[in-house]
């Protein structure tokens, strides 16, 4: 009996796993040994992976990012801002003057479970969207201070920020170019992350 031709898969079909987790295809990637091969990426996560058909179609695949981070919430968070940031410095003009010193996603992970295990106070607010990432408030300060020659994510200068401070305090102080109030603004922060919580830890400049 001659074997039935393979009609290639469109973008967006998804595929589920014996687990339950599901695939995205995004394109044909190609064929090898009479079997064919999708570029597909993980719905819930975002990585991505070349599959072989016969296993898209029997649910015989993973994805290995799921389970070799050992906090798989903070993981989803995480990698959704190391790829917009990312994305970020690749396409946008504003950020040509901008460096990520974090040589991969796990180094940058790896930085904020450590983060989260000294002020394990700020996980949540971080998990539910309340905390977002900033990188500019310090940036400032260290480059005023002759520490750095341009803003940069790193260990040195992230900063956990509500939506508030960042699109509103953080960019008036910035702009004010007035490095009497970004120090300032940097100690308020924390102040109020103290005052909040009370067994918060310090900051020191």
């Amino acid at each position: 009996m001659a074997r039935q031709k393979h009609k290639i898969l469109k973008a967006g079909t998804i595929f589920e796993n014996n687990r339950g987790e599901k695939v995205e295809i995004v394109e044909f990637s190609h064929y090898e040994n009479n079997n064919y091969y999708y570029d597909c990426i993980d719905t819930e996560t975002g990585e991505t992976k070349i599959i072989q058909y016969s296993n898209l179609k029997s649910g015989n695949f993973t994805f290995r990012a799921r389970y070799k981070y050992s906090d798989r919430q903070l993981y989803f968070v995480l990698r959704r801002a190391y790829d917009h940031i990312t994305e970020r410095l690749k396409y946008r003009k504003s950020y040509a003057d901008v460096r990520n010193k974090f040589e991969n996603f796990k180094e940058f992970y790896n930085f904020f479970i450590l983060y989260f295990e000294e002020n394990p106070h700020l996980y949540d607010d971080f998990i539910s969207g309340k905390l977002e990432i900033d990188k500019d408030l310090l940036s400032e300060f260290y480059i005023k201070n002759g520490k750095l020659e341009m803003k940069e994510y790193s260990r040195d200068t992230i900063l956990l920020v509500t939506k508030n401070e960042n699109n509103s305090e953080i960019r008036k102080a910035i702009h004010s170019k007035d490095m009497a109030k970004i120090e300032q603004l940097i100690q308020e922060i924390f102040r109020r992350r103290k005052e909040k919580r009370p067994n918060a830890g310090t900051f020191s400049l």
